[in-house]
């Protein structure tokens, strides 16, 4: 059984917090933020690696 895990994205828009999974085997490079409703769109190739505390398992710097 493997242990999930997550992360907190920080709108770089409103500056509102979201805890998500962080996938592993995929960048995620978009998420709509729950605060401002915007489309965001991460710097690097993903949003975890660009606006989280935890970057994503798959190094995508």
């Amino acid at each position: 059984m493997s242990k999930k895990l997550t992360g907190t994205v920080k709108c770089p828009e409103c500056g509102h917090q979201q805890k998500m999974e962080i996938p592993v085997a995929v960048c995620m490079q978009f998420y709509r933020c729950e605060g401002c409703k915007k489309l965001i769109k991460g710097t690097a190739k993903c949003i975890f690696c660009s606006y989280a505390d935890k970057k994503c398992p798959s190094g995508c710097l």
